[in-house]
Formats: structure tokens, C-alpha cells, sequence
């Protein structure tokens, strides 16, 4: 399958976990709450202080309230952890198994799919960064330098593992398998019902500016097109860990700033 074909080729998204709306929503925000308390109580059980969730502000003079603390780094891989293992145990009671629920399956094109889903990426992203920048200059610089600060932390592995791997696993499973298959087996159509997903995901970035949530936004409409497209979140989750990753080096080791 050549891009081309790719890009002709109909939409191969189709849902079928028997779960409905009325029963995901609700657990997914259990899922969300006991994810975040579980981690909260599992880092202090395990020596945390409330210290370490409280960044300084550059010169040490009193508090960044925007940077990401290691405390919180570790907060919240964990609670990808466990947001991770709830969804999949919440899914396999769906009447057509794990699999189908959180559309885990090969994406159409095989591997290609994958590779042509990334070449695509590339724009898309060189798109949404400028017409962001373009939009507030002043505004994409502070979210960059926020971010910035975050990855260049003292615990690296700590950060790259959230960023490049929990993230991705734990948001895409949740929101764009597990919501997103429900809310078309609940008979809404695919694009509004990702925009409703995509939505409540973006909410989960709320620590960035305005245009740093419209930027969250379109690209969560760039990974659900590219589930309509392949009827894999193989796909997402890839170009998620991929844009994460790729993001988490480039900050940390580039002389940016």
C-alpha cells in the first residue's frame, strides 16, 4: 500500500465492544480518580514529601506553579500504571472480548500503515505548532519553556517513561479505545463522537495555555483520524509515543531554550 492508496482508501473504524456510553463514561472518570488517589497515596506510603511536589521558581525564589516536579513525575507514572491495568480489566468484560473493545487490532495496510501514518504526522504537527505560534507567539513560547524545564529535570528516566510511554498507553487505551468504541456502539456517529473524547482528553492538559490546549486538540484530531483510518489504536498509540518521545529528546539534549 502506497501513501497515496493510503489516503484514498475508505475508513476501516469499526467498533463493536457492546459496552455503552452510560457504562464507560462513569468508569472511566472511577478509572481517572482511583488512578490519581492510588499513585497520590503510593508516593507518600513510599517516603514522598510535600516538598517534592512543589517546583521553584527559576533563582530559587519562591514557586514555579507550572513546572513538573519529579514527585509529580513519579504521581503520575504511576497512575498511568494503574490507568492502564484498570481499562484493560474494565474492556475485557466487554461482550467481544479485549481485543475488539479497545480496537487492539492489525491495522489495515499491516505495517505500512504505520509508516505512513508517521510520514503524515510530520506535517500535521509542523502545521499545528505554527499556526499555534502564529496565533501567540509570546504564549507558544511560554508553554515551550514550561515543557522545557520539566524534561530537563534530575530524574530523566522518570520523565521519559511518563512522557514517552505512559502517556501514550494510558490516554489512547482509555479515551480513544475505550470511550471513543462506546460512544459509536452508542449509535453516535464517529467524528462527533471523537470530538467528545478528544475533548475530554484535551481537559487532561489543562496546565497549558489557551493555545497550548487548542494545539492539545487538534492533534488528538490528528490521532483519531488516524484510528478511523487504519480501525487500529495501534496506530495512535505509536504516533503518540513517537510525537512524545521524539519531543522529550529534542528539549532535553538540543541546546534550546
Amino acid at each position: 500500500m502506497t501513501l497515496k492508496e493510503f489516503l484514498a482508501a475508505p475508513p476501516a473504524y469499526a467498533p463493536g465492544n457492546g459496552l455503552k456510553l452510560y457504562i464507560t463514561a462513569p468508569l472511566a472518570v472511577a478509572i481517572f480518580v482511583i488512578g490519581q488517589l492510588a499513585a497520590t497515596g503510593f508516593f507518600f506510603a513510599f517516603g514522598g514529601q510535600a516538598t517534592d511536589l512543589v517546583a521553584a521558581a527559576p533563582g530559587g525564589i519562591g514557586h514555579s506553579p507550572n513546572q513538573i516536579t519529579t514527585g509529580q513525575l513519579v504521581i503520575v507514572l504511576v497512575s498511568q500504571i494503574i490507568t492502564i491495568a484498570m481499562t484493560l480489566a474494565a474492556a475485557g468484560a466487554a461482550p467481544d472480548g479485549l481485543v475488539q473493545a479497545l480496537q487492539l487490532g492489525e491495522p489495515v495496510g499491516g505495517n505500512r500503515a504505520y509508516v505512513h501514518a508517521l510520514l503524515l504526522l510530520v506535517p500535521a504537527l509542523a502545521v499545528i505548532n505554527l499556526a499555534a505560534y502564529l496565533a501567540s507567539p509570546a504564549t507558544y513560547l511560554d508553554d515551550f519553556r514550561i515543557f522545557l524545564q520539566t524534561v530537563r529535570g534530575d530524574r530523566p528516566l522518570v520523565a521519559v517513561a511518563a512522557i514517552g510511554a505512559g502517556a501514550p498507553l494510558s490516554e489512547e487505551l482509555l479515551f480513544r479505545g475505550f470511550l471513543l468504541a462506546s460512544a459509536v456502539t452508542t449509535s453516535i456517529p464517529f467524528w462527533p463522537a471523537a470530538v467528545l473524547v478528544n475533548t475530554a482528553w484535551t481537559a487532561l492538559h489543562i496546565q497549558y495555555s489557551w493555545i497550548g490546549i487548542l494545539e492539545v486538540f487538534a492533534i488528538g484530531l490528528f490521532l483519531s483520524w488516524t484510528l478511523w483510518k487504519t480501525g487500529s489504536l495501534r496506530v495512535p498509540i505509536v504516533c503518540h509515543a513517537v510525537y512524545n518521545s521524539s519531543l522529550f529528546l529534542l528539549m532535553r539534549y538540543l541546546p534550546l531554550g
